[in-house]
């Protein structure tokens, strides 16, 4: 197995998915009786995840007697959670030679196995003595294949997708997947979202959409299906799951043609129709800055990926402040093209992958040196996060919508821009510097203080959101992870 260098294993990401979801429920705590189920795996996901990232990351583990267990790995993941190798964790690393051929013996494969197995026993005592009505066997069943398919998959990944993520990146990706999976299977199955409702029918529009474009994505990558790969089936499986599948079930469920239904509730709304206006003028300057990059032939610096961003700002700033629910349901469908995209690249299904991965290789940088190109879709996903985690997009504030945006698409961008031009002082070990730093928490307090004059956002109590801007600002400054994907959930669990 191999981990994108260079960078640090990451290993704070663990708990951020858990965290993130623990933030969602404190308001009202569990209005649907599968997300707690979703909380309590993800926390379980996290245990399996400590314990293969030591047999994986650290060679202390290849000993016959392991007594010591929790001293080492307190000693040696401490000090990656800020992001810094100490001379102990140093030398209890794998080297990348041992990591590549790296082969986990039968013991170790049984210590993760029999933790799956206990906290699959502890998963069946918990929805047997939860206070609320008895859980359907389903949710048990999804819920026990989902704890062993995380376990099972978590040390493949990396070799089925060398390079592509540090551990931390990783399992955060993975434990995002297969929860998504569970929920969605588990909600569209049980009908826990409301048909009658125009945000309940957009949520299972958009979880059945983006359920059936996972299964086309990740169908050949299992065993006896890669065929599903192939130039020949590859259209042909989309279509068949999509509208053999995912439609048929959209139109039993919601009791009507799900597209026809989802076009009336877009065009018979004026503000709707201007919102997709200005997203497709939107869009259409990306593809443009896309098209003339690739003309002129050379590498986009960060100044000119940041110009992404600002438009990713422009998107979401505008949709939550007008149409919240209408850019959840938006932003599913963009994830999906996404998906698709790279899907059509990874796969070489042509003779769109040659196109593809033209266009995306002016724009790689150093994060993007594996078998995926993932950047854009971290972008996306960063800044949709606050719309997906929530309960619903009115149960909260805009400001929790909008801290995906601010941490990316404006502090991210104002500490590159202003960083490489004026940076002088730089932190330990980074090249990131403390002027940038500066101009990204100024900025986003610049810009949440500019909305609140205008009443997009009413903000009573301003010290809760100075914290979380800071730190996550420091943050940026010092991470090797993906920011577009750590900081996101980072500043969404400390609002």
């Amino acid at each position: 197995m191999s981990f994108r260098t260079p960078a640090q294993h990451g290993l704070w990401c663990l708990a951020l998915l858990p965290c993130a979801l623990l933030s969602s429920f404190t308001d009202d705590f569990d209005p649907y009786p599968v997300k707690s189920v979703t909380l309590f795996l993800s926390l379980c996901f996290v245990l399996i995840s400590v314990l293969t990232a030591y047999h994986v990351l650290y060679t202390v583990a290849d000993e016959r007697k392991v007594s010591d267990f929790a001293s080492h790995v307190f000693k040696a993941m401490v000090s990656d959670l800020f992001e810094r190798a100490s001379s102990q964790e140093v030398r209890l690393r794998r080297t990348s030679q041992d990591q590549l051929h790296y082969t986990p013996t039968y013991r170790q494969r049984n210590h993760v196995y029999v933790v799956t197995a206990l906290l699959n026993g502890i998963f069946v005592l918990f929805l047997k003595s939860s206070h609320h009505k008895p859980f359907h066997p389903f949710t048990l069943a999804t819920g026990s294949m989902s704890l062993w398919s995380f376990a099972i998959i978590l040390p493949q990944m990396f070799r089925l997708f060398p390079r592509s993520f540090t551990f931390g990146e990783g399992t955060l990706i993975l434990q995002g997947v297969v929860l998504f999976l569970f929920e969605s299977v588990n909600s569209l199955f049980l009908i826990i979202d409301n048909p009658a409702t125009e945000e309940g029918s957009f949520s299972i529009i958009g979880k059945t959409g983006l359920l059936a474009c996972s299964v086309v994505c990740i169908l050949p990558l299992l065993p006896g299906f890669k065929w599903c790969g192939k130039n020949t089936w590859f259209a042909p499986t989309g279509f068949t799951v999509l509208f053999g599948m995912a439609v048929p079930y959209l139109w039993f469920t919601l009791q009507r043609n799900p597209i026809l239904w989802t076009m009336d509730q877009i065009l018979n709304v004026r503000a709707r129709v201007l919102l997709m206006i200005c997203w497709a003028l939107c869009l259409l300057i990306a593809v443009l800055k896309v098209q003339s990059q690739n003309e002129y032939g050379q590498k986009a610096s960060t100044r000119t990926r940041k110009y992404f961003h600002v438009i990713m700002v422009m998107v979401y700033t505008s949709g939550v402040i007008v149409d919240p629910l209408f850019l959840y349901l938006s932003s599913i469908v963009a994830q999906c093209v996404f998906m698709l995209l790279e899907s059509i690249r990874y796969y070489c299904i042509q003779p769109f992958s040659q196109y593809i991965q033209s266009s995306f290789a002016v724009f790689l940088d150093e994060k993007d040196n594996g078998s995926l190109i993932l950047t854009h879709i971290y972008l996306l996903i960063g800044c949709s996060l606050p719309l997906w985690l929530c309960h619903g997009v009115e149960a909260v504030t805009r400001v929790q919508l909008l801290s995906g945006v601010l941490c990316i698409g404006i502090g991210d961008s104002a500490a590159s821009y202003f960083g490489s031009k004026f940076g002088r002082f730089k932190f330990p070990d980074s090249s990131k510097s403390v002027e940038g730093t500066v101009a990204s928490i100024v900025t986003q307090l610049m810009f949440l203080h500019g909305l609140d004059y205008f009443g997009f956002i009413i903000v009573t109590d301003w010290l809760p959101l100075y914290l979380p801007v800071i730190i996550v600002s420091v943050v940026e400054a010092l991470t090797t992870q993906v920011d577009n994907l750590v900081l996101p959930l980072l500043f969404y669990a400390l609002l």
